[in-house]
């Protein structure tokens, strides 16, 4: 979630910034404006404030590029990464837990930073264009040196509470994965500190409008993490995995904090009781119960999953990380990138722009994620078989591991459509809503478990996942629909009908094919595509049009 604004100090026009922003290194090639007449809220920011160096503001076609890109880039080297976990570990019970223990420092740090983090930006702006850039930077330091304090109390609270914290959230473990899971939480811990620093490092660069260097970083996080299994697993075993991924992420904080101090905005700073930083503390707050709900989803998971047989949670793991990279790899970057966007034309009270661009994107988001999520279902066993069945990844974790990604690709669309429809929550200064449904879902995930569990074991855990996703939807769905005083639900609802039609007609002949070799998938894939297209085209031409001039747009400004 995110309630942000960037404000061009010369120009004092305020704009919504992103929640997880991607900056871009400070140099004269990546800093060069890219002007877009339909995009509000270019800026050029600090060439005359002290001697820092020109930042850009993108639109949101090109920022969305270069998000694409490099999270592509990313996904190629965290595909890597889960490749060498399969081969060393399947689903073995070292891997679960692992799952299991690098949950807690991920959700502690995770939601310390990013609710720090996402208050950061708003507050930024406001003060930059209050007060100046040198008291917004100031305000930067506190934040993080707050973050720093509390990062390193909950350190020493988290190693000597590991036991504890295990056997609670995971009560049904085997005692071996149960110890080797402590064991892992001791030295995991570290990472609240890494965690947290990363998500305000990133927020201060989204508010300096840059989109690049933290998905560089993130680039090369993956190398310490792919160097340790390697070179170490030899000889630590599953703690391999555990040492690459703290070296990442520390030289990731390491990478970010270099153009910061070059800029004064790093430092420390323990001037919490000032008025300015109890106000942020106050706005944060909310934030924070709104970033928390969501990571308990993967303890829910695992809770529910250690009961089950061995290589549950792993198999929940690599299920979930594949599904992931589909969703964020996209769709996701995309809303992070219109986020600016919606918040400009809400605060300018151009609400029918707005619902035209929030129709637009959802039709298009249905039209290529509809057949993106049928084919994703129907090729899975080929898919996860190419990703990961080597070495330790046998059969049985295919089997396993194929079942649970058919069921969390179900609630796909869904997913894709929250990314978007939280942003514009708040986008109109609306932080209840996006709240609300993100409790409403997890209590329904806690049903969903309970009920489906016993019946359907592992594939039940991955549908209510996903039933849960449609939930939180449907509560930010009607909420944004009265905001923008209607949503074209009967041409989103035809948009996805035929999508489903269209996406459904293509397995006829698919299905004619012997899916004995990879060619064959390929095949089969082009074939899917192709006629799916080509139904659109005849059914939707208008949306596909618009979808493929999306793309055009995205290409000229790439190039």
């Amino acid at each position: 979630g995110n309630d942000s604004k960037g404000c061009d100090l010369k120009s004092t026009e305020c704009h919504e910034e992103d929640r997880f922003p991607l900056p871009g290194r400070e140099t004269p090639l990546l800093a060069q404006r890219i002007l877009r007449t339909d995009a509000p809220g270019i800026m050029e920011m600090g060439s005359d404030e002290g001697n820092l160096p020109a930042l850009s503001k993108q639109s949101w076609i090109s920022a969305t590029v270069i998000l694409v890109l490099l999270s592509l880039a990313s996904k190629v080297f965290g595909f890597i990464r889960e490749i060498l976990v399969a081969n060393y570990f399947g689903v073995s019970s070292d891997v679960d837990a692992f799952m299991v223990a690098v949950t807690v420092p991920t959700a502690i740090g995770g939601v310390l930073g990013a609710s720090l983090g996402t208050s950061l930006v708003p507050a930024y702006t406001k003060m930059s264009a209050r007060n100046g850039q040198q008291s917004a930077n100031k305000l930067c330091v506190s934040i993080i040196s707050f973050a720093t304090v509390v990062s390193l109390v909950l350190i020493p609270i988290l190693y000597y509470l590991s036991e504890t914290v295990i056997r609670f959230l995971a009560p049904s473990l085997p005692e071996t994965t149960m110890s080797t899971a402590i064991g892992l939480l001791k030295l995991l811990s570290v990472l609240v500190l890494g965690y947290s620093l990363y998500n305000v490092q990133t927020s201060i660069y989204n508010a300096r409008q840059h989109f690049t260097m933290p998905a560089i970083a993130d680039v090369l996080s993956n190398f310490f993490v792919i160097g340790s299994l390697v070179f170490l697993t030899s000889l630590i075993g599953i703690y391999a995995l555990a040492t690459g991924l703290i070296i990442g992420v520390y030289a990731v904080v390491a990478t970010l904090l270099i153009v910061m101090v070059r800029n004064g905005l790093f430092g420390f700073d323990f001037s919490f009781g000032t008025k300015e930083f109890k106000e942020y503390l106050m706005f944060s707050f909310p934030i924070f119960l709104y970033v928390l709900i969501p990571q308990l989803g993967g303890i829910i998971e695992n809770y529910f999953a250690s009961g089950l047989k061995e290589g549950s949670i792993a198999a929940l793991g690599y299920a979930k990380r594949l599904s992931d990279v589909a969703s964020t790899l996209m769709a996701v970057n995309i809303a992070k990138a219109l986020f600016p966007t919606f918040s400009a034309l809400s605060s300018e009270d151009r609400i029918g722009e707005l619902r035209d661009l929030v129709l637009k994107l959802n039709r298009q988001i249905v039209i290529f994620f509809m057949p993106f999520s049928i084919a994703l279902m129907y090729f899975r066993k080929e898919i996860i078989g190419m990703v990961f069945m080597r070495g330790a990844f046998g059969v049985q974790a295919l089997e396993m591991t194929s079942n649970v990604f058919m069921f969390y690709v179900v609630g796909f669309i869904a997913y894709v459509m929250v990314a978007v429809f939280f942003r514009l929550c708040y986008a109109f200064s609306d932080s209840a809503t996006p709240l609300k449904a993100a409790i409403v879902s997890v209590l329904f995930m806690v049903v969903g478990n309970s009920l489906l569990v016993p019946v359907l074991g592992i594939t039940g855990i991955a549908l209510a996942t996903s039933l849960s996703v449609v939930v939180n939807l449907s509560i930010l769905f009607f909420s944004v629909r009265k905001k923008l005083g209607g949503l074209g639900v009967k041409s989103l609802a035809r948009s996805f009908y035929l999508s489903l039609l269209c996406g459904t007609v293509p397995l006829l002949p698919i299905m004619l094919l012997e899916r004995a070799s990879h060619l064959h998938f390929v095949l089969g894939v082009v074939l899917y595509f192709f006629v799916y297209f080509s139904l659109c085209w005849i059914s939707m031409r208008d949306e596909l049009r618009a979808f493929l001039a999306t793309i055009g747009t995205m290409w000229v400004k790439k190039k």
